[in-house]
């Protein structure tokens, strides 16, 4: 067989799983510390390819212990000898019973081992009952009743003449049924006692309940979950009988039970291929199309959207409140920037009225023009009121362009004609 070692290197490691796996894959469990991983590492593999290629043939003193029952009707063996070889052998596990082991420093191989298999039986002894391993076990006293006990429970069973037990299968579980072919009328049947055993694949024992059915008949069923082989031990005890009659019988299942079942359903794939949308293919059909898809429905996959819809809804109703509770003030807002935007063009006109007077300010008089006017002037009063009623005409006119309206060059003309105009009256109040 197979078995299955581990290896854990450093402190950070699942050690109980570890084992855990060596002891179901029948090896064993290394713990390696990191700092020494390099040399204790090859030793182990080492170790383990020893044990793999070692002989199977063992030589020399052994001791045998006792480990295990034996079979019915066998003696219990005492001051077992020693033997000096034997053939090395793994246990079988299961139903097997290891009777005997011999043990050693690295494992115990079995020396007699034994098991039901159906209704049979069978024995192992790993040793040899001669000179050359077996000498001080044929001098043993115990030899001859040990030797007639093993044969005689490998032997068959000899059934009663008048009694048979038969099973079968009947759907998930196995039917027993027990006959016997006395006279149906004779008394005998009447204080007859039947009673069953059954032994699982898995080593549990059960009772079985035999009902009575008819005279000389009895009937009972038992589930079988599991594969394997299923023993049945009926006793049947009649009267004044001292021991009872015992019969076996056995039912083996070879498959578990999803695989038991080896025709298909036609009517249950027709409908399986009618839901899915899918079709019903033949595989000695030559023309079959097996990777065409027409007439195949196309693949729907569903969602629900209810929690998109209660994510979108909430989010609207957020809106909506704030639609309704908040005042967004534009009039105010449009407002306040015409009266900043006026406030900055008003700011640009002045600035401009005040540039427009200091070039006034600092421009020349022109003289020449006010002597040439001066000598030309009449000396009558009609020529003094012919000048100062343009002046007082003008005066008198109401200012209707603001100098905030002029342009530069406008503002620098009105200053001019301001001041020539003042100049002008002033030469014509003064005589001299």
């Amino acid at each position: 067989g197979i078995s299955v070692s581990t290896v854990s290197i450093g402190d950070s490691t699942n050690d109980p799983l570890l084992e855990q796996m060596a002891k179901a894959g029948g090896g064993r469990c290394y713990s390696v510390n990191a700092k020494n991983a390099q040399l204790e590492l090859p030793q182990i593999f080492i170790k383990e390819a020893t044990v793999l290629n070692r002989s199977l043939l063992a030589e020399g003193s052994f001791s045998p212990i006792v480990s295990g029952p034996s079979p019915p009707g066998v003696a219990l063996l005492n001051a077992i000898p020693k033997l000096a070889g034997y053939v090395i052998t793994a246990p079988r596990g299961g139903l097997s019973q290891n009777a005997l082991m011999i043990p050693s420093k690295e494992f115990s191989d079995p020396l007699f081992a034994w098991w039901n298999y159906g209704v049979g039986r069978s024995a192992v002894f790993t040793s040899d009952l001669s000179s050359r391993w077996g000498s001080s076990w044929v001098s043993w006293s115990g030899y001859q009743p040990w030797c007639a006990g093993v044969a005689r429970w490998l032997l068959r069973q000899s059934a009663p003449m008048d009694t048979s037990l038969t099973t079968q299968l009947d759907g998930d579980d196995a039917v027993v049924e027990l006959t016997m072919r006395d006279d149906p009328n004779e008394s005998s049947n009447a204080n007859t006692v039947a009673s069953a055993k059954v032994l699982g694949p898995d080593g549990t024992i059960s009772t079985l309940e035999l009902r009575q059915v008819a005279p000389g008949r009895w009937s009972a069923k038992f589930p079988t979950d599991a594969s394997g082989a299923y023993l049945v031990n009926a006793a049947l005890k009649q009267g004044s009988q001292e021991r009872p009659v015992f019969i076996q019988a056995a039912v083996n299942v070879s498959y578990p039970r999803e695989f038991r079942f080896q025709r298909e359903d036609q009517n249950k794939l027709a409908e399986v291929a009618r839901i899915s949308g899918g079709r019903v293919l033949t595989l000695g059909d030559p023309n079959v199309k097996l990777f065409q898809s027409g007439g195949t429905l196309p693949s729907e996959s569903l969602r629900q959207v209810w929690d998109i819809l209660l994510c979108a809804a909430t989010l609207f109703f957020i809106v909506d409140v704030a639609a309704r509770r908040l005042v967004f003030q534009k009039r105010t807002h449009a407002e306040s920037a015409k009266v900043v935007v006026g406030q900055v063009a008003q700011a640009w006109k002045k600035s401009k009225v005040r540039a427009a007077d200091e070039m006034s300010q600092t421009a020349p008089v022109n003289t020449t023009a006010g002597a040439r006017a001066r000598a030309h002037a009449p000396s009558s009063t009609n020529a003094v009121e012919s000048v100062r009623t343009p002046s007082a005409e003008l005066d008198s006119q109401p200012n209707e362009v603001s100098l905030e309206q002029l342009s530069p060059l406008e503002r620098l003309r009105e200053a001019r004609r301001r001041a020539r105009a003042t100049d002008d009256a002033h030469n014509q109040d003064d005589p001299t």
